[in-house]
């Protein structure tokens, strides 16, 4: 009897009625689709904060020859070190690493050079072309990488720049060519003294006391020459393309994701695991070798791999472009063997000094047991990872400390957009619930007063009959409860339905916002920016909440307007007109 007079009272003023309905609606949705927004901001920001590594890249550029590609030794990196903000930092160090279980292929090794290198005896046949070309007679290849070099094959040699050879036919030479290029011939084949080549063998000058290749031609006048004399240092310049051919490149290294390619995914480790803080931290003697070098020597995870190190320090040629041919390996220091635990796929290139050539060989720095007394500071061989979102903080305690020569480029995969946009989010989100809130209190109340405070008519006919306080608050609470639930159900449902596709869109925008900032071209480098979207929150919740909050408040109200007519003696409401 109740319930049907409820309803009978709900709809006795259809057009209120449904107006109270469409607003408690409109305020439900978009307190939904407030609260549901802060959640997800909230969450979003812990989720970002996982997901992101913000690393820092330094370089060096002296100060008195800003535009020169140089490098400094030993610089005095304590203040980054030192730094709180500073997680893990990485200062590489650069070995090449002999093996007689791995063989750099030729396309590993063209890679890394650009050259691919011969050394053989010739016979003179013809000069040509003003002495600047020469018709040779292979008689025997003593080092090649190339298969078109045989013994027999006639070939021309070019010789570079201003030399001049007085060079006789029929006599016998030997010689170090490359495969070069020629306008007129196309292919063909260089004469290459290390001397001529700039710093491509300036380590191994040292093996005979600065004593430089004279000639880039040496007549063969003994069959014993590459035993004594000048012909001892053809004799090691071949050893040392030989032991080239089973010399990787290898980094020693404190945190693997703060090298830049490995931070932008151009490199991924595709199969068995990453180094990790473990076998930093005790020094184990596992690597990370490429899949492609892997295939070629038939190497896979769990084998072990001996290297031999002879040089202590880096080993850094012009342009930033390392020369594994640089090391003789005749001063062994070191022999260690290390446990392949993964592989690594080189992705997508980058130029300059940030690339990385296939045959490199990761490991953790403390599984070296030397440090070398001297070693370069050089692009792509110092970096840190950074706590998220505290570029600006950072650079400004760096301010605080002399550090001449130094520049920082920050990388954080796009983490400073996504916090950006989700800040935004988060005030759009308050002002949102806040507005929603004030206005939705005000419907409450005049809801309370109008179907609450405002039924003496009713009550006093319900008194006339005989019914009793509490059914009559029943019926009061009851009229309250269809409309709250018709109209905070559909603002419920409706808030629901629309929250993800609103906080895509909000999210897309402030992102867009954000990435046109002038903030951003300052101190970030370009980076591959991560896949994130904001998290949608557990569905239920946002709406549920929402619904929760307008009941209850109305029902508060509500009880306070049914308190206030219900204290009345029935007499008095029965004898009172309705305002």
């Amino acid at each position: 009897m109740i319930l049907k007079r409820s309803f009978r009272n709900v709809f006795r003023s259809p057009i209120k009625t449904a107006l109270f309905i469409i607003l408690l609606a409109a305020v439900t949705a978009f307190l939904c689709l407030g609260v549901n927004m802060w959640l997800s901001v909230n969450q979003s920001l812990a989720s970002a904060n996982q997901a992101f590594r913000t690393i820092g890249v330094i370089e060096y550029r002296d100060p008195e020859e800003p535009s020169r590609d140089s490098h400094f030794c030993n610089y005095d990196f304590s203040p980054i070190t030192n730094s709180g903000l500073v997680k893990f930092f990485d200062q590489r160090l650069y070995l090449s690493g002999f093996s007689e279980e791995i063989t750099i292929s030729k396309a590993l090794k063209t890679s890394r050079l650009g050259y691919t290198y011969s050394i053989f005896e010739f016979t003179l046949v013809e000069i040509l072309n003003d002495g600047k070309l020469l018709t040779a007679e292979i008689q025997k290849v003593l080092h090649t990488d190339d298969f078109s070099i045989k013994e027999g094959a006639v070939i021309l040699l070019k010789i570079a720049g201003e030399q001049e050879f007085n060079l006789k036919s029929g006599r016998k030479y030997i010689t170090c060519v490359y495969k070069g290029w020629d306008p007129e011939i196309e292919q063909i084949y260089c004469i290459s003294p290390p001397a001529i080549q700039s710093d491509l063998f300036w380590l191994g000058y040292s093996w005979h006391s600065n004593e430089f290749f004279k000639e880039a031609v040496m007549e063969i006048t003994d069959k014993n020459y590459l035993e004594n004399g000048a012909g001892q240092m053809w004799s090691d310049l071949i050893e040392m393309y030989r032991n080239s051919l089973h010399t990787a490149t290898v980094f020693s290294t404190n945190d693997l994701e703060t090298i830049l390619i490995f931070h932008k995914d151009n490199a991924l480790v595709t199969s068995g695991r990453t180094i990790s803080r473990e076998d930093y931290q005790l020094g184990n003697r596992v690597c990370l070798v490429s899949s492609n070098m892997a295939k070629l020597n038939g190497l896979e995870l769990g084998d072990c791999v001996s290297l031999t190190f002879s040089e202590p320090s880096v080993t850094a040629i012009r342009n930033s472009i390392m020369s594994a041919e640089s090391i003789n390996h005749r001063n062994i220091l070191e022999e260690v063997c290390f446990e392949i635990i993964g592989l690594y796929q080189v992705a997508g290139k980058m130029n300059g000094p940030y690339g990385l050539f296939e045959d490199t060989i990761f490991i953790p720095q403390k599984s070296m047991d030397y440090w070398p007394d001297a070693y370069v500071t050089m692009d792509n061989f110092v970096s840190f990872r950074l706590t998220n979102g505290k570029v600006e903080a950072f650079l400004e305690e760096m301010e605080e400390h002399e550090l001449p020569g130094l520049s920082f480029t920050f990388y954080d995969q796009g983490y400073s957009k996504v916090v950006g946009a989700l800040t935004s989010m988060k005030k759009t989100a308050l002002l949102l619930t806040g507005v929603c809130a004030l206005v939705g209190l005000g419907i409450v109340l005049l809801f309370s007063l109008l179907f609450v405070g405002r039924q003496q008519r009713s009550i006093a006919i319900m008194y006339s009959l005989g019914t009793s306080r509490s059914k009559a608050l029943g019926f009061l609470l009851i009229t309250v409860l269809i409309v709250v639930f018709l109209g905070a159900g559909i603002g419920g449902v409706a808030g629901y339905s629309l929250s993800d596709r609103v906080l895509a869109d909000v999210f897309a925008r402030n992102t867009e916002k954000e990435a046109v900032s002038a903030a951003y071209s300052e101190v970030y480098g370009e980076d591959t920016e991560a896949d994130f979207q904001a998290i949608a929150p557990d569905k239920p919740l946002a709406p549920l909440a929402a619904t929760g909050t307008v009941l209850l408040a109305t029902l508060l109200f509500s009880g306070l307007f049914a308190a206030r007519v219900l204290r009345a003696e029935p007499i008095q409401v029965l004898t009172q007109k309705e305002e």
